[in-house]
This record gives C-alpha cells, sequence and structure tokens, in this order.
C-alpha cells in the first residue's frame, strides 16, 4: 500500500492527511470487512436451516459503501437482492454489472424465485422492539453497523453484525505510522 502512495504522489511522501475517523474513538472495534461477510454468511446459513431453508433476510443499514457486501451475498447464495430504488440506481450509474442479481423495491416483492429472499432495508426501518420482530416469522434481521452501543435487541431472529466501510481505530493506526506523514 506505501508503494501505491509514493508512487501516486511521486515519490514525495505525503505532508497533509486528512482522515475519516468516523470510528477512531478507543472501544469501537468491528472486524475486517472479510470477516464480517464471513459472519454473515454463515449467520444466514444457519437461520436458513432453521427454517427448512426458505428465510427472508432485511439487511438494515446504511447503504452507500456497502456494494459490495450486497454482490457478495447475492453470487454467494445465488439469489436476487432486492435494493431501494436509489440505491439501485446509484449503482447503475457506477457502472455494476446489476444483471439478474439486484432488482428494486415494487419489481421483486411480487417475484420471489427461491427459498431465499435478501432485501436491503434503510436504518431507520429496523424492528425497535421485540414485539416489532415476532411480528414478522420466518425473517432474520440483521442490523450493519460499526457503532458498538447501538441497535441491540436480544432474540434469536435479530442479528447486529459491527460491520462498517469505515476503518476501525486500529486501522486508522497502522495507516498513518506506515504514510508517516509531515
Amino acid at each position: 500500500m506505501l508503494d501505491q502512495i509514493k508512487k501516486f504522489t511521486g515519490g514525495k511522501g505525503v505532508d497533509y492527511l486528512h482522515l475519516d475517523n468516523t470510528f477512531a474513538t478507543i472501544g469501537e472495534h468491528f472486524p475486517s470487512q472479510k470477516e464480517a461477510y464471513h459472519d454473515l454468511i454463515k449467520i444466514i446459513e444457519a437461520k436458513r436451516a432453521q427454517h427448512n431453508n426458505y428465510l427472508q433476510v432485511n439487511l438494515y443499514c446504511y447503504t452507500l459503501g456497502k456494494e459490495e457486501l450486497f454482490d457478495t451475498l447475492s453470487r454467494y447464495f445465488k439469489t436476487k437482492v432486492s435494493l431501494m430504488k436509489d440505491a439501485y440506481l446509484r449503482m447503475s450509474l457506477a457502472g455494476m454489472d446489476m444483471g439478474q442479481r439486484f432488482v428494486y423495491r415494487g419489481i421483486y416483492d411480487s417475484r420471489r424465485d427461491g427459498p431465499l429472499w435478501i432485501y436491503v432495508k434503510k436504518m431507520r426501518d429496523r424492528p425497535r422492539t421485540l414485539e416489532d420482530i415476532n411480528k414478522k416469522p420466518g425473517q432474520l434481521h440483521v442490523v450493519l453497523s460499526g457503532w458498538n452501543k447501538q441497535y441491540k435487541l436480544m432474540h434469536p431472529r435479530y442479528v447486529k453484525l459491527p460491520y462498517s466501510s469505515h476503518s476501525s481505530p486500529e486501522e486508522i493506526e497502522a495507516f498513518v505510522s506506515a504514510l508517516t506523514p509531515e
């Protein structure tokens, strides 16, 4: 990574460094994206087995920066991912191969093609009480967020997965140490 940065800067190094330090607070730790993908796949597979392979997965997250995750889930489970229309259009405009893996709300809801359905939903639409979850049997609710102290409910079909497209404090520290900015 350091070689790529030096190549980009013409070998001069970095004088000033501006960071997105959303999670620079000590104690806000979460796994790498690769680990989070693996954990999420294991969770979905376990819940599918408990529900005779028929399961609706609701992913509650801030969608910007999660496109790779949606693509990974679609490919791994060989299923479509239902996106909000704005996320669908943004991914299309960014040049992602939408193929048959992504649809937007309104089209997919009436045409379920298999036993697993993945819906991406806004964080504000997540269940807030156990009663909210109990009203939706056969659905797994997964909240994707790097914030440790938020979005917690204790229910077998509700999972808060520490996932973020931001860097963790450890990743920020390693990056700054590698750069040694002036």
